[in-house]
Order: structure tokens, then C-alpha cells, then sequence
């Protein structure tokens, strides 16, 4: 049976108005595809990565805050947590840019924490240098607090608080 849209697209192969996409070759072509040409080393990537590489350390946050584990409760850290996943960068600078989000939002994100023990959280996040609140929020205005988190942050102490 005859597919008119296949015909059709063999018939823009033949004048050239078509070009198969890479890595698919019809029975009649004799000639490979081009490979593009080798990249040079000096030549920097494309593409993803680029803003990562401008950042010393993508993950230096979380992996001090496991350090932390022992001296935050469960809610602490999930807030924290909370609060880097929310963290948002300049993609043309790589440098980390202050967000807004409520204590309800955060709450909700992770699962139903009341408010209060976020706001509470929050605080104590603070006082230890894992959070910074650049801008407070006004619950009758109903903006939320802008955070800024800190890109490498401060080494836990030596004693868990207790």
C-alpha cells in the first residue's frame, strides 16, 4: 500500500529540499554522514555546564548541611533543605540570587509542617549562618520573606547543641 506522506518526503530526498536527520541512512546512500570534526582542547564546552563551571562548588550546601545533622532536628533540616532546592541562580553570572517564599509554602513543600514550626526553624537557621533573610515578610500584606542562602556555608560547631 502506498503512504502518501512517505512518497512525498522521498520525493524532497531526491530534489534536496530534505536532508535525513543524523544516523539514519536510506538503502540508496552510498556516502556516510559527515562526522562533525574532533574538538579541540583548548576549545571550551557548550551548552550545559557552563554556569555550573563558573561556581566553585554546586553542592558545597548540601554536603556541609549532612555535617549539621546531629546539631538540627528533623524540621530544621528539612528547611534548609527546603530553602537550597528553592535557591535560584543567575544563569549569566552563576552567583545565587534572593528568592521569596512563604513559611506556608515551605510547610507545604514538605508535606504539611505547620507554620509556626517553620517560622521557628527559619529562626534558628538563621542564628547559625545556615539561612539568610534579607527582607522580612508581612503576613498582612501577604508576601512571604526573601532568603538569600549562603553558598558555602558555615562548618557545624564541635558539641551538638542539646
Amino acid at each position: 500500500m502506498n503512504d502518501p506522506s512517505r512518497d512525498r518526503f522521498a520525493e524532497a530526498l531526491a530534489s534536496g529540499a530534505a536532508v535525513l536527520p543524523a544516523g539514519e541512512a536510506s538503502e540508496d546512500d552510498a556516502v556516510p554522514a559527515a562526522s562533525p570534526p574532533p574538538r579541540s582542547k583548548a576549545q571550551p564546552k557548550r551548552g550545559r555546564g557552563t554556569v555550573a563551571a563558573a561556581r566553585s562548588d554546586r553542592f558545597a550546601y548540601p554536603k556541609v548541611l549532612v555535617r549539621w545533622k546531629r546539631h538540627l532536628n528533623y524540621t530544621q533540616f528539612a528547611v534548609a533543605l527546603a530553602l537550597w532546592n528553592r535557591q535560584r541562580v543567575d544563569r549569566a553570572t552563576g552567583a545565587l540570587v534572593p528568592f521569596e517564599v512563604s513559611h506556608r509554602t515551605l510547610g507545604r513543600d514538605l508535606g504539611g509542617v505547620a507554620r509556626n514550626h517553620v517560622q521557628e526553624a527559619v529562626a534558628v537557621l538563621e542564628r547559625q549562618g545556615l539561612a539568610k533573610v534579607v527582607i522580612e515578610g508581612d503576613r498582612g500584606k501577604q508576601t512571604g520573606h526573601t532568603y538569600l542562602m549562603p553558598e558555602i556555608p558555615p562548618e557545624p560547631p564541635d558539641k551538638p547543641e542539646g
